[in-house]
Formats: C-alpha cells, structure tokens, sequence
C-alpha cells in the first residue's frame, strides 16, 4: 500500500473526521462552558433560593468529565451575610451517564465538598 491509498481510503477518513471532531468538541466545551454555566448557575440559583449566590471560578475538564466551582456562597436572606460558604465543589462524573443519557439518575464517581 502507497500513501496514496491510504489517504484515499474512506474509512482512515472518516476516522480522521471523527477524530477531529471529538478534538474540537472538547475544544469547545472546555472554553464555553465555564463561563456560560457560572453565568446561568448564579442566575437559575439566585431566583430559586431567593437569595444572592455567587460562584468564584468554574473548571470544567470535558475529556474526564470533571467540573469544578469555586468559592461557591449563598447568602442570607437579607444579604448580609453568608449562609453558606464552600471553598470547592468537585464532582467527578461517569462517562456512562452520558452514554445512558442518564442525566436524571447520574452516576458519579466522586462528589467533594471542601468548606
């Protein structure tokens, strides 16, 4: 076989297109997400509660399905203080939720809750 018909071959190809587009997916996950879920966490969390949260930093390791808040604090009621005040929330998910679209029933290998 030539480099030619290697190049040629629909199946290398298709997994070259594949393989691209599982890179730039991660890609784009890694840089969109963070922001737009902070944004809409503190928002969604805010109208629900009732009450000012706001969230620090957010990471989000798509490739191992790790997310990451920091600095997470909800205030009381009045605003004044803080009710709750967490240093980190990690939490480690299992590829097979995805793959289950298990999203109401997740399977999670880890959940750290550092105060």
């Amino acid at each position: 076989m030539d480099i030619r018909a290697l190049k040629n071959n629909p199946w290398l190809r298709r997994a070259r297109y594949g393989v691209a587009g599982v890179l730039i997916a991660w890609a784009l996950a890694w840089l969109v997400v963070p922001p737009v879920l902070k944004h809409q966490a503190q928002k969604v969390a805010s109208e629900r509660l009732g009450r000012t949260v706001t969230i620090g930093s957010v990471d989000f390791k798509p490739w191992s399905l790790e997310l990451t808040l920091s600095d997470l604090v909800i205030a009381t009621a009045d605003g004044k203080a803080d009710q709750l005040r967490m240093k980190r929330l990690h939490v480690d998910a299992e590829l097979e939720s995805v793959l289950r679209w298990g999203w109401w029933t997740p399977w999670w290998w880890m959940l750290r809750l550092c105060a």
